[in-house]
């Protein structure tokens, strides 16, 4: 009878969870003002609105999204509240917050719009009507995180720079893309992404520095650290993710309660997809973090039972377990995504992966202390680039399916 009950409170809970997920996502669905933009699609329309993310640099230009404030039909401005990718040619001096007029024609979303998206513009022409608009927290971070690209870019030549502005900050855009092409065909463009290492650094230095203090306070400290390097890199879903579940470790340490690892991720995935229930479906970067994670979580030990005859010397037997536990979970979204598949991954890993904890602290020390730790920091990256080429250029290490 206890049994009964319990799968019945199961069976009620779940189909709560997913009610309410169901509720969240159509109330975030663009409603019909909303959509009645899409009316002139084809057509060059004029519009004023704010540009709501930091903009990505595409190479003669940008793409930002961008929420319109009012639009020209006639000769009168109308309200609206609709949002748009806004795509420029040979103009990259605008920023988050930025309110601008543009003409343009407006074109269908693509498939990597986000789904409040109800279309993209391919300006003709802009003119910045004010600076300084939306959060000043969130300026203030954008800001911050530049300063320190900057410093790296100073501290080290390229692409050095950007390759350590990658590692710390999530800061791709700069990394040139024969190197990204690299890590792509050897299964490594997670390196280059934030993750549960970064945030593990951040408690770890923290709660080192502040030892001395009482357990609350070092570990609200913890928290608030996350907190602060999770919105100052973009807030990205894998370190959303890493950091909801070190933080939900750190308050069950506080409480002595400690969580387990699977109901951590659990929580910081329907956190996330109630905030935005769109990633769940549309996220690449989410359904990766998530399912690269629940692998370790779930199939770790299990591996590493087989894999007995691997040395432990240089962590090698966990460098090999890790990788094809992250990627057993990962690998039917790689292919259904990107139609491709690396055969040489898990032997570039073995090399690459213990370069990464030397390569973030050289260069976090880079970033405090200048050209001291820039040289064998340097160094360190320069092998990986050898390593990840080598394996990239192997015969037959990636198949491409498409």
């Amino acid at each position: 009878m206890h049994r009964l009950s319990l799968s019945r409170g199961h069976l009620i809970f779940f189909c709560l969870i997913i009610g309410l997920y169901l509720l969240r996502y159509y109330a975030a669905l663009p409603n019909a003002e909303e959509r009645a933009v899409q009316r002139y699609q084809g057509s060059v329309i004029q519009i004023q609105g704010m540009i709501v993310e930091e903009p990505i640099p595409t190479g003669s230009g940008v793409r930002a999204r961008f929420l319109i404030e009012r639009i020209a039909l006639s000769t009168r401005w109308w309200p609206n509240t609709s949002e748009l990718t806004l795509r420029t040619d040979g103009l990259k001096d605008l920023a988050y917050g930025d309110r601008i007029e543009i003409r343009g024609r407006l074109d269908p979303p693509s498939e990597y719009d986000h789904p409040r998206v109800v279309g993209g513009v391919q300006t003709s022409s802009i003119k910045l009507l004010e600076r300084g608009g939306g959060s000043a927290i969130r300026r203030a971070l954008i800001s911050t995180k530049n300063i320190l690209i900057g410093r790296l870019n100073k501290v080290f030549q390229e692409p050095y720079g950007s390759l350590a502005a990658g590692f710390l900050l999530g800061a791709r855009s700069s990394i040139p893309q024969s190197i990204i092409e690299d890590f792509r065909r050897t299964g490594l463009t997670h390196i280059l992404a934030l993750s549960g290492f970064n945030i593990v650094i951040i408690i770890n230095v923290i709660t080192s520095l502040l030892r001395p203090l009482p357990r609350t306070a070092a570990g609200l400290s913890a928290l608030a650290g996350i907190t602060l390097f999770t919105l100052l890199v973009g807030a990205g879903a894998s370190i959303v993710r890493a950091a909801l579940m070190g933080s939900l470790g750190i308050v069950g340490g506080l409480l002595r309660r400690p969580v387990r690892s699977a109901r951590m991720l659990y929580i910081a995935g329907y956190l996330m997809i109630l905030h935005d229930p769109f990633i769940l479906m549309h996220d690449i970067g989410f359904q990766l973090s998530f399912c690269a994670t629940a692998g370790i979580i779930y199939f770790n030990k299990r591996i590493e039972e087989h894999l007995s005859f691997i040395p432990e010397r240089f962590a090698l037997r966990e460098t090999v377990t890790t990788t094809w536990s992250a990627q057993l979970l990962t690998l039917p979204l790689l292919l259904y995504y990107f139609h491709a598949l690396s055969l040489i991954g898990t032997a570039v890993n073995i090399f690459v992966l213990p370069l990464i904890p030397l390569t973030m602290l050289g260069a976090t020390l880079a970033l405090m202390g200048g050209s001291l730790f820039a040289a064998p920091t340097a160094l360190l990256m320069r092998l990986m680039l050898w390593i990840v080429g080598v394996g990239a250029a192997v015969p037959y290490g990636y198949l491409d399916f498409s």
